[in-house]
């Protein structure tokens, strides 16, 4: 295992039996995940599910890896992305937003704000900001696809499903 697995064994006796215990304490944030060296990080990297070992997802791995390294992906910089590309109307309520009610925040500048709030981070629009506030993303990310669900109740859930199958059955 990697790090190394140091447990703590402790021997009882009771009616002339020994019971003995393996406790194994918690690895450190920054050590994690644990994993079996003969698989490598990604493929001997499990968690626990109830009674079961399953194997991590890459997800999993990686945000262990992001925490340890300190990985800030959301406001990473897009080169493509200009403030040109940006929904001008959904900016200008966000900073709208953000200035009410807050009088040291009013006296700032827009660009001030845009790096405060990571909308820009070093003169370049954010992965974040991107996302949320552009108009066409196939612009910019090509081969990416942004999903989203909202399931508000069982039955609209049902409802939303079947129209889905139905549309896909008619093409």
């Amino acid at each position: 295992m990697e790090p190394i697995v140091r447990p703590l064994l402790t021997v009882a006796q009771k009616d002339g039996k020994a019971f003995v215990s393996a406790e194994i304490p918690g690895v450190d944030l920054t050590d994690r995940p644990v994993f079996y060296k003969g698989k490598g990080r990604l493929k001997g990297s499990y968690t626990r599910v109830g009674d079961s070992d399953e194997p991590m997802t890459e997800y999993e791995v990686y945000s262990y890896e992001a925490y340890r390294k300190k990985y800030q992906d959301d406001i990473r910089g897009v080169q493509r992305a200009t403030l040109s590309s940006l929904n001008k109307e959904k900016l200008a309520l966000y900073i709208d937003l953000l200035k009410s009610g807050k009088p040291n925040l009013s006296n700032m500048d827009d660009e001030s704000i845009y790096e405060l709030m990571s909308v820009t981070r070093n003169n370049e629009i954010t992965l974040s900001a991107t996302m949320i506030l552009v108009h066409i993303r196939k612009r910019i990310f090509h081969s990416c696809a942004l999903l989203q669900l909202l399931y508000q109740n069982r039955d609209w859930m049902h409802w939303r499903f079947r129209r889905e199958i139905f549309r896909q059955s008619t093409n």
